[in-house]
């Protein structure tokens, strides 16, 4: 079958043949089929068909279990066997088919079920852009004439997702993640959304020390569990903080000494404690430290490498859970001191439920991983005697090294719309708040080249920030990343921002070209600012929906935190603290002032009005 792209459909209301009419001026002539005793994500599946066409006609089509007695078009949902697992995870492929006067919406999978609606929709003009009701495109036809249709669709990664923030519009994500064919998220919602649309949860304990291992809040209070720590530079201690960062988990973060088999048996019986609490979980996710250079350097711990030790328990706590949950999966990250693999074990993946998470969080954006220009992030392992390959620059060396040690699914997790700069990573040159397209669709290429698994990007909710276009391309490439990412952006833009797109992207391409290169100049802030001003006079020169004026808004509101960002960092090093803290000062006025502007469009920069500036000193 031929694999076409999902963004090849038709997006507009074309001319097309017309040989099934399943509306006919706003009236029912179709019935939707599904399965007797449908699992949930097809009874979803059908919902979702019915509403839409009902959008769209005002017909709304009967749901049956069969279809005798009826004479006219049936709309069939279906699974069948279409392709086998890979690497031990399910492929979503679905076709979109008419058969005489019936229409076949058939998965590999009940989630592939509810693609091919989606798919089917967007042959008759459905088009979403960004989560809510304000990012779909319907349109209104009382007549909905059905082409004839013989579609085939496979994904290249198995694993698509997002690692969600919610701030209460989870849930408008989570739908958002289901109509671009996403199924993998990290982090739950508050109102749920996952099991009708069949999207895998990844979850777990993050990276803080006593959420793995069970213990109060209060631990770090106790001397006794300095015994479970990592020792660094002769000492086992818990880092001290500011007095009010006791919910901090970086402050109180610290890898554990994995010599103590006390505390080993407690991460064991935490997460299976956990995983027991939250049956949901596909995916437990066992971190390590947020941080380098933190591994324990007692005399057992410096027999092994960081990894090597890692690998060891990972291997142990992955049989745990396979004897009590055969189909959970359990995480293992290259992450910091575990990014070079391990040198005498290897990961255990007879039981078919390990995925090892690939997480480059420093890695820099500037160019594709597989770049031989890519920069090498300012880090050292000295734990695991590694170093930076003098022959290739970036991350992509350590992606090889563990592709050559692991051969089950590889899940990258990549920080395409982070908001880095200014944080901890940005110091170590790494987020960026708008990637090049190009970089992204490099990327999945490669990592299709390569095999692997899928990806999942750090984002955040509810993507209301210009970086929806990132996380809606990434979206499309997932599935097929040869499209014409050119071709994506003019459809992209001509939907979302109207005739409004010239201004709209001369204000984001100024700001992107100062953030991309750090920057942090009075003319850089002069640019972001007369780029806001351009995009200001244009909009009222214009006339615009409002929906198009609010996404206008958005950038001017971004523009303006970026340049206020700017006028910080040029003052960061400054003899004297005047500058500093009178443009630290201008901050957290505009902060304030656009509080409930902002918080509904990005979770970290209301946040933002003291931790990094406040604490840093360069």
């Amino acid at each position: 079958m031929a694999v076409l792209a999902i963004a090849c459909l038709p997006s507009g209301g074309g001319a097309v043949p017309e040989t099934l009419r399943i509306t006919e001026d706003g009236q029912p002539k179709a019935i939707i089929l599904k399965p007797a005793n449908a699992p949930a994500v097809i009874n979803f599946a059908a919902d979702e068909l019915r509403n839409y066409v009902r959008k769209m006609s005002g017909a709304a089509l009967p749901v049956r279990e069969t279809g005798i007695g009826n004479a006219g078009p049936v709309i069939v949902l279906e699974t069948a066997s279409l392709d086998p697992l890979r690497k031990g995870l399910a492929c979503d492929s679905f076709t979109v088919k008419t058969d005489g006067i019936r229409i076949r919406l058939t998965g590999n999978t009940g989630r592939g079920v509810l693609y091919a609606v989606y798919a089917f929709l967007e042959a008759l003009g459905t088009v979403w852009l960004e989560p809510g009701e304000a990012g779909e495109i319907v349109p209104r036809k009382p007549t909905l004439a059905v082409p004839e249709m013989n579609l085939a669709f496979k994904p290249a990664f198995d694993l698509r997702g997002m690692r969600i923030y919610d701030q209460g519009e989870g849930k408008a994500a989570i739908d958002w993640m289901g109509k671009m064919r996403m199924n993998f998220v990290l982090y739950p919602v508050k109102e749920g959304g996952l099991e009708e649309r069949g999207i895998l949860l990844m979850y777990g304990t993050s990276h803080r020390v006593s959420k793995r291992m069970g213990l109060p809040e209060t631990w770090f209070k106790n001397p006794e569990n300095t015994n479970y720590v990592a020792m660094l530079n002769g000492k086992r201690e818990i880092p001290k903080g500011p007095a009010n960062a006791a919910q901090d988990s970086w402050t109180y973060d610290v890898d554990v000494c994995l010599a103590n088999q006390e505390g080993v048996g407690r991460l064991m019986a935490s997460s299976l404690d956990f995983i027991a609490k939250n049956p949901a979980t596909y995916l437990y996710d066992m971190r390590t430290d947020d941080k380098f250079n933190n591994w324990c350097e007692c005399d057992a711990c410096m027999k092994k490498t960081p990894t090597d030790d890692y690998v060891i328990f990972i291997n142990q706590l992955a049989r745990k859970i396979h004897e009590k949950w055969p189909s959970k999966k359990l995480s293992l990250i290259a992450y910091f001191d575990t990014m070079p693999p391990p040198k005498t074990v290897k990961p255990d993946l007879s039981m078919e439920n390990l995925i090892l998470w690939f997480a480059p969080i420093s890695r820099p954006y500037r160019q594709p991983i597989d770049s031989p220009a890519a920069e090498r992030p300012k880090l050292e392992f000295p734990r695991n005697k590694a170093s930076w390959p003098a022959t290739d620059g970036g991350w992509k060396p350590f992606l090889l090294a563990w592709r050559d040690v692991f051969q089950g699914p590889i899940l990258v997790l990549d920080y395409y719309n982070w908001s880095g700069e200014g944080q901890a990573a940005a110091a170590l040159r790494a987020g960026y708040f708008y990637t090049r397209p190009g970089v992204i669709a490099a990327d999945l290429r490669y990592y299709q080249k390569l095999g692997l698994s899928g990806s999942i990007g750090v984002e955040p909710c509810p993507l209301k920030l210009p970086n929806v276009w990132n996380q809606y391309l990434k979206a499309k490439l997932l599935w097929d990343p040869s499209q014409d990412v050119a071709g994506l952006q003019r459809d992209f833009d001509r939907h979302f921002y109207g005739e409004s797109a010239d201004i709209a992207l001369k204000c984001l391409a100024s700001v992107a070209d100062t953030l991309n290169a750090e920057l942090h100049t009075a003319d850089s802030v002069q640019q972001v600012r007369r780029a806001a001003a351009e995009l200001a006079a244009g909009l009222a020169l214009r006339a615009a929906s409002p929906v198009v004026r609010e996404r206008l808004n958005r950038i001017a509101l971004w523009a303006e935190y970026v340049a206020l960002r700017k006028e910080l960092f040029r003052h960061r090093r400054a003899k004297t603290s005047d500058a500093r803290k009178k443009a630290a000062a201008e901050l957290s006025a505009f902060l304030k002032a656009n509080e409930a502007a902002i918080k509904p469009l990005y979770n970290e920069i209301p946040r933002m009005g003291v931790p990094w500036w406040a604490l840093s000193k360069n």
